[in-house]
This record gives C-alpha cells, sequence and structure tokens, in this order.
C-alpha cells in the first residue's frame, strides 16, 4: 500500500512513462510490449524471452522500472502498523522474523484491516467508498424479525435457548426481543425463566445459574 505522504505521487503506469521516457522510442514500445506481455526476469511467463526482449536490451529498463518502483513505494504491516519501504518488502525472507510469504485474498485481507481503516492509512479512499455502495443497511426493525425467525427455528429443532439482558433498559425493545428468544417465553405475562436480566458482576451469577440448569438437563435426560 501507498505511503500516505505519496498519495498524489506518481502511480504505476506513470512511473513505467518516466522510464520508458528516457528511453529511444523503438526501444522503448518494444521493451514495454514485452513486459506488458509477461515477459522478462519479473514476468509470469515460463521459459526464455523472445529474443527481442535481448536485443533492445530490455533487462535494463525493467530494472530501471523495478527501481523506481520500490523507491516510489511503501508497504504497510498489518500486525503493527508499521511501514516497509519497497526494497525491504522485496527481500522480506531476509528481515529478522520472517515466517512465510502468502497472498490473501480480500475476504482474508478486510478481515485484518477495514476499507475505512485502509483509507485512513493511505488515503485512498476508493475501497471504503466502494464498500458503502455495495453494502446495504438494514433497520433494526428487519433484524429483530430476522432475530425472531432465527429464534423460532432453533426452537422448532429442540434447542434450549438461555439470554441474558446485559445492562439493558427495563422493558426495552433488546430486552422484549431476547425474552421472546429465550425457552418458555409467556406472551400473556411477556417473561420466561430463561431470561436474565443483570447488571455489573452479576453478570457471573447469571452463567452460573444457567450452566446448573444446563447439567441438571443432561442428568435427567
Amino acid at each position: 500500500m501507498r505511503d500516505p505522504e505519496y498519495t498524489y505521487g506518481p502511480g504505476l503506469l506513470t512511473t513505467v512513462a518516466n522510464v520508458l521516457n528516457g528511453v529511444s522510442g523503438s526501444r522503448s514500445s518494444t521493451c514495454q510490449s514485452l513486459i506488458n506481455a509477461g515477459h522478462g526476469s519479473n514476468g509470469s511467463k515460463k521459459g526464455s524471452p523472445p529474443q527481442s526482449w535481448s536485443d533492445n536490451d530490455c533487462d535494463a529498463i525493467e530494472d530501471d522500472i523495478w527501481d523506481a518502483l520500490m523507491d516510489d513505494y511503501m508497504y504497510l504491516n498489518v500486525e503493527d502498523r508499521t511501514w516497509i519501504n519497497g526494497t525491504d518488502f522485496v527481500n522480506l525472507d531476509e528481515l529478522d522474523g520472517f515466517k512465510k510469504r502468502k497472498r490473501l485474498s480480500w475476504e482474508e485481507a478486510w478481515g485484518l484491516m477495514s476499507p475505512e481503516e485502509y483509507g485512513d492509512l493511505i488515503g485512498i479512499r476508493d475501497a471504503d467508498d466502494e464498500y458503502e455502495d455495495m453494502s446495504s443497511n438494514l433497520n433494526g426493525s428487519k433484524k429483530n424479525t430476522r432475530m425472531d425467525k432465527v429464534c423460532s427455528a432453533a426452537k422448532d429443532n429442540g434447542v434450549v435457548i438461555y439470554t441474558i439482558g446485559y445492562e439493558v433498559p427495563k422493558d426495552g425493545t433488546a430486552e422484549t426481543s431476547l425474552k421472546k428468544c429465550a425457552t418458555g417465553y409467556d406472551p400473556v405475562e411477556g417473561s420466561t425463566a430463561y431470561y436474565y436480566s443483570v447488571d455489573g458482576l452479576d453478570i457471573s451469577d447469571a452463567f452460573g445459574s444457567i450452566a446448573g440448569n444446563v447439567q441438571a438437563l443432561r442428568l435427567t435426560q
């Protein structure tokens, strides 16, 4: 990822173009075509590159491009949020503490860093903007309806549900939903022995009571 200080610096294509501009026209276009096709020492094609690669000394151009990119980019260590310069990033296996290289999927990467944090760190908010545009928001009513369906489906399949309302408002929407989800809910009385309303350290008593009930249930079965 690009260092925030270089947010408006030259991008990849501009860097390549700047290097190629310093090379004679025909040699520049030939090497650029070969690099784009995946040939060269850093290319993705298997086997030796075409003869035109060596005839135009494209290795030198590619090295210049690579050097320019290493000077232009910084990379972020997402574990400790420290920046690594391009040269060290390429030579990670030589750094102390190196373990292994692994290319993450987008799902894995966003699991380590949110699109919003990514934008805050590097100053480019494209990913966060796209995430906001593509994600959908659910209001409280729809969430409650989905919760009711999940709880009902679980109880219909014989699951005993205990719920705990930790410091939730008395008789509020959250407490009502938690009571309805718990086993044994009485819609007339609006109560159930499987719901616990607790505050502060009382939560340990609630878990102790639940554990005792579960143990008794197991012994009975």
